[in-house]
């Protein structure tokens, strides 16, 4: 077997590529070729890429294995999932259903990742806050990051390592239901005894609108108990890094002319997650394009109301009576 870099840690630092030109930020997935990959954007460059249920375990000290609040948190879903949505996945597909937690807020083992750079930039800016404070840091500043995966490097050396593994059987039952809709196929795939270290590429077969609209899939560890850098470190040779998966670093006082940008080019919250919601949630990036407001929205204070707008003038009482006495009888 050829050799595996110790963690992602290792990954990281090799794979780093710092870009301090908002111009090159944009273009940077063009000018390297990077097409065909999945993307991850992140506020904090130093930060590891974990899942949500590996964040929740750590956050509330969980002490039992993980597989088990995994299942927990499932099967509470499950039960209680009709009385808030329709209709519902069916009962065997478990991605369409780890899908749907996460697209309501809930920790689940699945990865956001998609396979829109812009969208992964998007995020990785407008979560940066560029008055952080200032620290001694490798780089001399607080950076923002979007990580750079080829999808489909990743599926075949996953599929190469379960075989050297000795787990051909969940490589077997991949490639024969991708979009794991049978719920032995996950039992097989994700949580085969002993585990093994993989990452693969996941997606449900019935896309939700948040999945549409920003272009999304999900990267789900083979080995629960174990991080999600772990699991995907064990597939990364030393010659992978820089081609196959990369690190785009920038300085988080970028973040605000990126995120600018990336409004006048139609991204935003409202357009990622459609509905009331995301509408409201977007309505703070305003501030970040005030040229999307009309002069009059902005220089008249509530109670103030400007010609032309809803409240601008108020009719006079019975005006119909006014205009007969105007005009006088015939």
């Amino acid at each position: 077997m050829a050799p595996r870099l110790a963690d992602l840690s290792d990954v990281a630092s090799r794979a780093m590529e710092l870009v301090d030109d908002e111009d090159a930020i944009w273009n940077w997935a063009e000018r390297c070729g990077a097409r065909g990959w999945m993307f991850r954007g992140q506020r904090d460059a130093d930060w590891p890429v974990r899942s949500s249920l590996e964040r929740c375990a750590r956050r509330m000290q969980w002490e039992r294995p993980r597989r088990s609040l995994e299942i927990g948190i499932y099967r509470r879903f499950q039960r209680h999932a009709h009385l808030f949505v329709s209709p519902l996945p069916s009962d065997d597909d478990v991605i369409e259903w780890l899908a749907l937690i996460r697209h309501f807020g809930a920790p689940t083992r699945l990865v956001d990742w998609t396979y829109s750079f812009h969208v992964a930039l998007f995020f990785a800016a407008r979560s940066a806050d560029p008055h952080d404070d200032e620290e001694d840091r490798p780089l001399g500043e607080r950076c923002a990051a979007v990580w750079a995966i080829d999808a489909e490097w990743l599926d075949a050396r996953a599929l190469d390592h379960l075989r050297h593994q000795g787990a051909e059987d969940v490589a077997a039952a991949y490639r024969d239901d991708l979009y794991v809709r049978r719920y032995d196929t996950f039992g097989t795939v994700y949580n085969r005894r002993p585990a093994v270290p993989f990452v693969l590429r996941q997606n449900c077969w019935r896309l939700n609108e948040r999945l549409v609209a920003q272009q999304g899939v999900f990267l789900c560890p083979g080995d629960v108990e174990r991080d999600f850098e772990e699991n995907l470190a064990a597939l990364v040779r030393p010659e992978d890094v820089g081609k196959h998966i990369r690190k785009l670093v920038f300085p988080k006082r970028l973040a605000l002319p990126v995120l600018q940008r990336a409004y006048r080019s139609g991204i935003s919250l409202a357009t990622m997650y459609p509905g009331l919601e995301g509408f409201v949630r977007s309505l703070g990036d305003l501030a970040a394009a005030p040229e999307v407001l009309s002069p009059s929205e902005l220089d008249a204070p509530l109670g103030m109301h400007q010609p032309g707008s809803p409240h601008g003038s108020r009719p006079t009482s019975h005006p119909r009576k006014r205009v007969l006495r105007g005009r006088g009888r015939k």
